[in-house]
């Protein structure tokens, strides 16, 4: 899980370097919280930022699925486009509600 985050948030940093995201992310002050979770992984501290994490997690998924449906508009202009912004809403609200469970699962688990 750890090294899926921090290759998570390596990747942003390159995105970001890189310019693709159209809203971006400075990530880099994020790297010491990171470690602090990894080394800590009791306490309230580190759930309020694995918290933070799945929120900025959300943020980059958005944005991806922004670029989508910027590409698809691009390519499919000429097709219905109410079709595939209801696709990208749904797609946006079946991942929020994914993360959702992520977040109430790992909130209760120790409990």
């Amino acid at each position: 899980m750890f090294k899926k985050i921090l290759i998570i948030y390596i990747l942003l940093i390159y995105i970001n370097n890189k310019n693709l995201l159209l809203f971006k992310n400075k990530t880099y002050y994020l790297i010491p919280f990171i470690i602090y979770n990894i080394i800590n992984k009791n306490g309230i501290i580190s759930k309020i930022l694995y918290l933070f994490n799945y929120f900025l997690l959300l943020k980059i998924i958005n944005n991806i699925l922004f670029i989508l449906y910027i590409i698809f508009f691009y390519f499919y202009r000429n097709k219905s486009i109410i079709f595939i912004f209801i696709n990208y809403n749904y797609l946006y609200i079946i991942i929020l509600i994914l993360f959702l469970f992520i977040i109430i699962k790992f909130l209760f688990k120790n409990k």
